[in-house]
């Protein structure tokens, strides 16, 4: 914040235009947004951004977030150059009418939202009537990347844990083995992959503990849990430890969302096409297109590569000028003249 703001001076007293700054300090984030988004999305419940960094990847462009979390704010603010609203009710209570709602909160395509993992992970599991039984989401078609490939080299001796956290960890394991419930603690498996990973995580690192040879083991650095969520080396950590642990023991993980996010996409087109076919159909299609020479179908099959183009290439290259018109009138023709008369080489539209 501090640094920003001295930055801000400076570009100030050198007196370059707006735009010059604008560009300057966009430059300066992380991550920033898109300059042209294919769609829109808030942020609901926002933690450090990762639905956010997965749909702001895939050409969607942020209109709101809202995290009541302030170290988390703190991070997302680093990374992105926003600071989400806090808590999210002060947006929909009882006072509030929707009509007042839709005035602060911007029109958007997709809503993201985190919530407790507990339904989907071992979280919600009783450690005393479920120890070894199915539950969660089968799923058969992983491609598991193995927890040695997110690893730091020459990691800091203050991530291996003491003698008494490390013996306490084996007592309680051989307790609960022998009576049949309860969690345990073992050294991971390097060739395979992690554990997930928890917000109370950074408390003992019983859900991954990583073996040194010829020392105890060690926690996972807060960099390598960012890794195993997905985020790129460049976004920013806390320097403490205790609310880096947290976040990315709370965070989504970005490439899971980036997949999910991807087929709402496709199902969206998909959509589309489906309503055109149903179009094509109806009787007075035909009659229309018997009487225009089929204008109505090629102007139909136009429209629908456009938006297949949208869909696989967003952010768009350039903006689209998409003319609709009837054949005939000439205000088609016009429209492109008018266009071509202001951009003769194409730079600027499609």
């Amino acid at each position: 914040n501090g640094i920003r703001k001295l930055v801000i001076q400076e570009l100030n007293k050198a007196e370059l235009p707006l735009s010059d700054l604008v560009e300057i300090l966009r430059d300066s984030l992380r991550f920033p947004p898109e300059e042209e988004t294919g769609f829109h999305f808030i942020d609901l419940f926002a933690g450090i951004g990762g639905f956010r960094m997965a749909l702001q990847n895939l050409g969607g462009g942020c209109v709101f977030s809202s995290e009541w979390d302030k170290s988390a704010q703190k991070t997302y603010y680093q990374n992105y150059g926003e600071l989400p609203f806090g808590d999210i009710r002060g947006f929909t209570n009882s006072v509030i009418s929707d009509s007042r709602l839709s005035l602060m909160i911007p029109g958007h395509d997709i809503l993201a939202a985190g919530f407790p993992c507990q339904p989907f992970s071992h979280a919600g599991v009783s450690a005393r009537t479920a120890v070894g039984s199915q539950h969660g989401f089968e799923c058969e078609t992983q491609d598991p990347i193995p927890l040695k490939s997110i690893l730091e080299e020459n990691v800091p001796e203050r991530f291996t844990i003491s003698d008494k956290l490390w013996e306490g960890h084996i007592n309680r394991t051989r307790r609960n083995v022998e009576r049949g419930t309860g969690f345990t603690a073992y050294t991971a498996n390097l060739d395979r992959p992690s554990n997930t990973i928890v917000a109370r995580y950074g408390k003992d690192g019983k859900e991954c503990l990583v073996p040194q040879e010829g020392k105890n083991p060690r926690l996972l650095t807060p960099r390598e849990c960012a890794r195993l969520q997905g985020y790129p080396d460049n976004f920013w950590i806390p320097e403490v430890r205790t609310p880096a642990y947290k976040q990315f023991g709370n965070s989504v993980a970005v490439p899971v969302i980036t997949r999910l996010a991807k087929e709402i996409i496709k199902g969206s087109l998909s959509s589309i096409q489906q309503h055109a076919e149903v179009l094509k159909g109806l009787p007075e299609w035909a009659e229309r297109n018997k009487k225009g020479n089929s204008m109505y179908d090629a102007g139909l099959n136009a429209f629908l590569k456009f938006v297949g183009y949208f869909f696989s290439k967003t952010p768009l290259p350039k903006p689209f000028i998409l003319l609709a018109g009837i054949s005939g009138t000439g205000k088609s023709r016009y429209v492109r003249k008018q266009a071509e008369a202001s951009d003769p080489t194409g730079k600027n539209y499609c």
